[in-house]
C-alpha cells in the first residue's frame, strides 16, 4: 500500500475506476433520485476516518497528511521550546528550582522558610521601594521624591545631563516646540530616570542592610540570574514576533545570544543589510529596526532595576478599600478558609474598611479568544499603553490584560503594580511561576505565527482536516491541564511504588524500538545497537563528545526528560516536594507537611518515571548511532522520530480528540501507550515497505514472545465475541477455554501454555508478565457480548481505571464506617499497598486467599516476595484462570438451566403446553448441544416457582423473610396495607 492509503486515511486513485466498471456491469440496478453506485464511495479529500475523530493520535494523523503535519510540528515546537526555555533558565538556580531526576535528587533539602523569608525581602523590596540616589547609594523612592521635590525643572535638566539621561538635542527639540512640553517633559524623563523603583543589591549592601549570610548571598544571585535569563528570553522572543519573517534567517542565532544586547545588534544589522538589498522596503525595515532598540532599552532597565515579580496565586480574592476607595490589600488565596482568615484580620487592622470578597473566573479570557492576547500586547507597546498612566485607552488595555489572559500567563506581569501588600513572597513559587509563565510566552513568540499559518494554508477543500487543526491550535492555546490531580491519584493507585511497573515499562524498547529500528539496516543491527545503548544509558558519558551533546540538547528540550518540565509546574502550583513555605507560621508547619508527601510521592512514581526516561535515553542513542551507520545527515532528527514512533508522545498536542477535557483526559489515562503501539504497526506495514512489513512480523513476534498469543492486540476482544456468537447459537461455549484445551490436546499442557503465555508458560517460570504485557482487551465492555450473572467489570470497562479506582475508594469508604480500618486501607492503597499486604498474608498464612478470604493455592515465600514488588506468582496465576474458566462454563450453565426453568413455569402458572413444550425444547437442543455440560431440570424446582407465582406480593415478601423477623413483617405488611 502507498502512503496515505489505508483503514486509517484513504485516499485510493484506482478505487473510483474500480467503481465505475461496476457501475457499468449494473447499469440495471435501480438507485433513488438519479444517484450512481460510485456516489456512494467517492472518496473526499481531507475527509478524517472514524479513528482520528476519536481515539487515534495527532501524531498518526500527521504521519499521514502532509499538510496537517505542519499544523502538528508547530505544536510540538511549542511546547519543546517552552520546556527548552523553562529549564534554560532554572538551571541558573540550580538550590531554589532543584531538578528532581532520580530518587538521589528526592533526599534533597528546599531552601528553609528562614532562607527565603531573608531572600526574599531584598527581591520584592529592592523592586518596589528602593531606587539608587544621585550618587548610586540605595534610597527608599518616597526618600528621594521628598529630596527632589523642591528641584526646579532646570536643576532636574542638568542633572539628567550629567547621568546621561537626555540629550542636548532632545532638551532643544522640547524647548524649540510649538507646544508648551518642555516643563512636562523634562519631569516625566526625570521621574521615570530616577523616582522609578527597582534596584540591584550588591554583595556589600546584602550583607550589611539585610544581613545575609553567603550562602542567602549566593541564593540571591541565583534568583536574579534566572529572572534576567527569563526576561532576556522573552524580549528576545519579542522582536523576533515584531519582525516575523524578515528575521527567519537569524532567528537561531539571535535565539541563543549570550544576551539582550548581542541579540538586538545581530536583529538590526539583519534588517539594516536587508533594507539596503530591497529599497521598496527600506523605511519599514528601519523602523522595526528601531523598534529592536526600544524593545532591547526596555528590557535592559528591567534588569538594571532588579526587576521581581509580584504574583498572587490562588482563586480566592480578597480586596480591602479604604474610606476614599483607595486599596489598601489586594491578595489571592488557594481556599475560602485562607481568605476569610485573612479577611477577619483586616477588619481587626482596619474596622472602617470596605472588605470584599471574591473569586477569579478561570474561564473568562476565553471570551478574546477570537483576538491574539499577543498582538494586544503588541499593539498596546506600541502606543505606550503599558507605561503608567490613567488614560483611558491605558485603562482598557489593562482590563483586557486582566480578562484576556489567565492567571499564570506571562502578560499577567503587565498590569501594574502599585505596591500593594498581598502579594506571595515565596521565592521558589513565584521564581518558578516566573520562568515557566515566561517560557510558554516566548515559545508563543516563536511559534504561534508558524502554527497559526499552518492551519490556514490547509486547503478549503479539506475541511474535517482544517477543523482538525483548528481545534488542536484551540487546545494547545489553553494553559490550564485537565483533571491533573485525579490523573495524579491514579498514577499512584495503578503505577506507582510498583517495581514490577517500572521493569515491565523497561522493555519497551525491545517490544517496540528495535522491531523499529530494523526498519535501518535489519534485526542484527538494531538488537545489537540496542544491547550496546542499554550499556551507555547508564553511565554519566558515552564516549562520543558529539552524542553527549545532542543528548544534552534532547533533555533540554524534554524529548529524554520530558518530565522535567513538570517538576517547574509543581513547584509554580506550590505543590513540588522542595518547597518552603508561604511566610507564615502556619506555612512553615504546612510546608513542612508538604514536602514529607511530595517526597513520598516523588519516591513512590520515581521506579516509573525513572524506567520511563532510561527508555527514551537508550532509544536515543541506539537510533543516532543507526542513524550514524546509515549516513543519515541528520541523527538529531532520526532520533527524535524514533522516540516518537516507538516511546510514544504523551504531550498536549499528540492528544486523542477524545482524550481532550477532563472526562476524556481522565477515561483515556492508560489508554494512549495501546493506541500509539497500534498506530505504529499500522504505519510500518502501510508506510514502510517490506522492511515496514517485516518490522511488524517482528514486533508481533516479540510481544508472541512476552506475552504469548493471549496478549496479541484485540484477542480478548475477539474470544468475547466469538463466545457471545456460540452462547447465542446454544452452546455452552467459552472461547479461551475451547482454545487452551484444543492446544492442550495436541500439544500437552506445557505447549498450550508457551504459545498462549509466551515465556510465562516456560517450565518452572516463577511470575507471570503476560498479564502486564498483553494488548488483547483493547475494546472497553466486548463482555457484554457474552452471558454471564455478572456485568458489573464489564460495565465498569467503560470506565476505565477511573471507575475501579472510584469503586475502591466507595468501598472503602463503608469499611471505614464500620470500623474495619485495615479492609480500609487495602481498598484505597492502591495496587502496590495491594501487594504488600496480600504478600505479608501469603508469608504468615502460607497460601494465596481470594477477595473472599477463600485459599486458592499454597504459596511459598519465593511467591510471596514477587507479589510484594508487583508480580503474580505463575501457580497463582494459573489456579485463577483454570478456576475463572470453570466458573465461566458453570454460570452460563446455571443462567440457562435458570431459564429454562422459568418458561417451564410460567408455562404451568399459565396453563400455555405452548410454553412448556418450547422449554422442553429449549432442554433438548441444549443437551445434544452440549453433551459435556448437560441441564437436569429438577421438577420439584419448577413447581416451587409455580407456588410462588400464585402467592400474592405480600405472602411472597412474607416468605423470603428470615424466621426471627417473619411476623413482623408480616404484621407490617397487614398494618400497611
Amino acid at each position: 500500500m502507498k502512503r496515505g492509503e489505508g483503514i486509517f486515511f484513504s485516499n485510493k486513485p484506482n478505487f473510483n475506476d474500480a467503481l465505475t466498471a461496476a457501475y457499468n456491469n449494473t447499469k440495471d440496478l435501480n438507485f433513488p433520485a438519479g444517484y450512481h453506485v460510485q456516489d456512494f464511495f467517492n472518496s473526499h479529500a481531507g475527509k478524517l476516518s472514524w479513528w482520528h475523530k476519536s481515539i487515534g493520535t495527532m501524531y498518526n494523523l500527521a504521519e499521514r497528511s502532509p499538510e496537517f503535519k505542519r499544523v502538528y510540528d508547530a505544536a510540538q515546537n511549542f511546547i519543546s521550546d517552552t520546556s527548552y526555555y523553562a529549564n534554560r533558565a532554572a538551571d541558573l538556580a540550580p538550590n531554589i528550582l532543584p531538578k528532581m531526576e532520580s530518587l538521589r535528587d528526592a533526599l534533597k533539602t528546599a531552601i528553609s522558610f528562614e532562607d527565603n523569608k531573608a531572600v526574599g525581602k531584598p527581591v520584592f523590596e529592592g523592586t518596589l521601594n528602593w531606587t539608587r540616589d544621585f550618587d548610586g547609594s540605595p534610597i527608599q523612592v518616597t526618600e528621594l521624591e521628598k529630596q527632589t521635590d523642591a528641584m526646579t525643572v532646570d536643576q532636574k535638566s542638568r542633572m539628567l545631563m550629567r547621568k546621561n539621561k537626555v540629550s542636548e538635542v532632545e532638551l532643544k527639540a522640547w524647548l524649540g516646540s510649538n507646544l508648551d512640553i518642555y516643563d512636562p517633559a523634562v519631569n516625566n524623563r526625570f521621574k521615570q530616570s530616577f523616582l522609578k523603583p527597582g534596584i540591584v543589591w550588591t554583595d556589600a549592601e546584602l550583607k550589611g542592610m539585610h544581613r545575609l549570610s553567603a550562602e542567602q548571598i549566593s541564593l540571591y544571585k541565583e534568583f536574579r540570574l534566572a529572572v534576567d535569563k527569563s526576561l532576556n528570553d522573552m524580549a528576545i522572543s519579542t522582536m523576533l514576533s515584531v519582525v516575523g519573517k524578515d528575521a527567519t534567517a537569524v532567528r537561531e542565532e539571535a535565539m541563543n545570544a549570550s544576551n539582550i544586547d548581542e541579540a538586538e545588534s545581530i536583529i538590526r544589522e539583519h534588517l539594516i543589510a536587508e533594507a539596503g538589498k530591497t529599497p521598496n522596503r527600506h523605511d519599514v525595515l528601519m523602523a522595526a529596526a528601531e523598534k529592536m532598540s526600544d524593545i532591547s532599552a526596555r528590557t535592559d532597565q528591567l534588569t538594571k532595576r532588579g526587576y521581581a515579580p509580584l504574583s498572587r496565586f490562588g482563586s480566592y480574592t480578597l480586596d480591602v478599600l479604604n474610606e476614599t476607595g483607595d486599596r489598601i490589600y489586594f491578595g489571592m488565596f488557594e481556599s475560602k478558609a485562607e481568605s476569610s482568615k485573612m479577611a477577619r484580620k483586616m477588619r481587626q487592622t482596619y474596622p472602617q474598611a470596605k472588605i470584599n470578597q471574591g473569586t477569579v473566573s478561570q474561564e473568562a479570557y476565553k471570551l478574546f479568544s477570537g483576538v491574539s492576547p499577543e498582538t494586544v500586547a503588541l499593539f498596546g507597546d506600541m502606543l505606550g499603553l503599558d507605561e503608567t498612566g490613567d488614560s483611558e485607552g491605558n485603562k482598557a488595555y489593562q482590563m483586557f490584560l486582566q480578562l484576556a489572559t489567565s492567571s499564570r500567563s506571562a502578560m499577567k506581569r503587565l498590569i501594574e503594580r502599585k505596591g500593594i501588600a498581598g502579594y506571595s513572597e515565596d521565592v521558589t513559587r513565584v521564581l518558578a511561576g516566573f520562568v515557566y509563565s515566561n517560557a510558554r510566552h516566548t515559545s508563543k513568540n516563536l511559534h504561534m505565527a508558524e502554527l497559526g499559518e499552518a492551519v490556514a494554508n490547509i486547503p478549503k477543500g479539506q475541511g474535517e482536516l482544517q477543523d482538525a487543526a483548528v481545534q488542536l491550535k484551540d487546545y494547545l492555546q489553553n494553559p490550564r491541564e485537565e483533571a491533573q490531580a485525579i490523573k495524579g491519584l491514579m498514577f499512584a493507585q495503578f503505577i506507582g511504588g510498583s517495581l514490577a511497573s517500572a521493569a515491565v515499562n523497561l522493555t519497551q524498547p525491545f517490544t517496540m524500538t528495535m522491531p523499529y529500528l530494523s526498519q535501518f539496516g535489519g534485526m542484527a543491527q538494531s538488537s545489537k545497537q540496542m544491547v550496546a545503548a542499554v550499556k551507555d544509558a547508564l553511565k554519566s558519558s558515552t564516549g562520543d563528545v558529539e552524542l553527549d551533546k545532542a543528548i544534552k540538547k534532547a533533555e533540554a528540550d524534554g524529548i529524554v526528560s520530558p518530565q522535567e518540565v513538570h517538576q517547574l509546574m509543581k513547584q509554580a502550583a506550590g505543590k513540588a516536594a522542595l518547597q518552603s513555605g508561604d511566610g507564615t507560621l502556619a506555612g512553615t508547619a504546612q510546608a513542612k507537611w508538604n514536602n514529607s508527601v511530595s517526597r513520598f510521592s516523588v519516591l513512590w512514581g520515581a521506579p516509573f518515571s525513572i524506567a520511563e526516561q532510561l527508555n527514551r535515553r537508550i532509544t536515543f542513542i541506539a537510533s543516532w548511532r543507526i542513524a550514524k551507520a546509515q549516513g543519515m545527515i541528520d541523527p538529531m532528527e532520526f532520533a527524535k522520530k524514533a522516540i516518537s514512533e516507538s516511546q510514544g508522545i504523551y504531550n498536549k498536542a499528540n492528544k486523542p480528540k477524545w482524550a481532550r477535557g477532563a472526562i476524556g483526559g481522565t477515561l483515556f489515562t492508560f489508554k494512549q501507550y495501546s493506541v500509539a503501539y497500534n498506530e505504529m504497526l499500522h504505519r510500518m506495514w502501510t508506510q514502510g515497505g517490506p522492511d515496514g512489513k517485516r518490522a511488524v512480523l517482528y514486533s508481533l513476534a516479540v510481544l508472541v514472545l512476552l506475552s504469548g498469543f493471549s496478549g496479541l492486540p484485540f484477542k480478548d476482544d475477539l474470544d468475547d465475541l466469538i463466545s457471545g456468537l456460540m452462547q447465542k447459537l446454544g452452546y455452552n461455549f467459552d472461547s479461551k477455554s475451547a482454545l487452551r484445551s484444543f492446544l492442550a490436546d495436541y500439544m500437552g499442557q506445557t505447549g498450550a501454555r508457551l504459545l498462549l503465555n509466551g515465556i510465562s508458560g516456560l517450565p518452572g517460570a516463577p511470575i507471570d508478565i503476560s498479564g502486564r504485557m498483553g494488548l488483547g482487551n483493547l475494546i472497553p465492555g466486548t463482555g457484554l457480548l457474552t452471558k454471564k450473572e455478572d456485568h458489573t467489570r464489564d460495565v465498569l470497562e467503560f470506565a476505565g481505571p477511573a471507575g475501579d479506582m472510584f469503586r475502591r475508594f466507595f468501598s472503602a469508604a463503608d469499611n471505614l464506617l464500620s470500623g474495619d480500618l485495615s479492609e480500609a486501607i487495602q481498598d484505597a492503597g492502591g495496587t502496590a499497598v495491594n501487594n504488600l499486604i496480600k504478600a505479608q498474608d501469603m508469608i504468615s498464612r502460607g497460601m494465596y486467599r481470594n477477595v473472599k478470604g477463600q485459599k486458592v493455592i499454597e504459596t511459598t515465600v519465593q511467591d510471596a516476595f514477587f507479589k510484594a514488588i508487583g508480580f503474580q506468582p505463575n501457580d497463582v496465576k494459573r489456579a485463577q484462570d483454570a478456576t475463572e474458566e470453570k466458573n465461566r462454563l458453570i454460570g452460563l450453565n446455571k443462567l440457562k438451566s435458570a431459564d429454562i426453568s422459568d418458561k417451564w413455569a410460567i408455562g404451568i402458572f399459565e396453563e400455555d403446553q405452548k410454553k412448556i413444550a418450547e422449554a422442553k425444547l429449549a432442554l433438548t437442543k441444549w443437551n445434544e448441544s452440549n453433551p459435556d455440560t448437560p441441564i437436569r431440570i429438577n421438577m420439584t424446582g419448577v413447581w416451587a416457582k409455580v407456588r410462588n407465582m400464585r402467592m400474592s406480593k405480600e405472602e411472597r415478601i412474607v416468605k423470603t423473610a428470615p424466621k426471627s423477623i417473619r411476623q413482623q413483617v408480616r404484621r407490617d405488611l397487614e398494618e400497611q396495607l
